[in-house]
């Protein structure tokens, strides 16, 4: 598994990076999310970026990592309100986080319309 930092710029990049790393016979990179100044999830008002994450491409696995998703995930459960319920996609949170407590999350923001 190869640190592949946040990808080295924008979607063209991050597209060289994964083929060039590809090429050299890597079977796995990780990603992180950090922005440029890196951040390490400790300034006020960091993006809320949930998830564990893989993607298939060719031969080699992707990984992305969101330092603060146990937190994050605590916090919802415990029913803190982190997320507008008028804006929350449970089928996109599901796809991100991937995780089985996203049902318990969803149970305390759903409503319906």
């Amino acid at each position: 598994m190869i640190d592949a930092d946040d990808g080295y710029g924008d979607v063209k990049n991050v597209t060289r990076t994964i083929r060039g790393y590809e090429a050299l016979g890597a079977s796995a990179l990780f990603f992180k999310d950090q922005q440029t100044p890196k951040r390490c999830g400790h300034l006020k008002d960091e993006l809320h970026k949930m998830g564990f994450f893989m993607i298939l491409y060719p031969t080699t696995i992707l990984f992305r990592v969101t330092h603060a998703i146990e937190q994050t995930v605590g916090d919802l459960i415990a029913g803190k309100q982190l997320l507008s319920k008028d804006s929350v996609n449970f089928q996109v949170f599901e796809n991100i986080v991937g995780l089985p407590q996203w049902k318990e999350i969803e149970k305390k923001f759903h409503h319906e319309d």
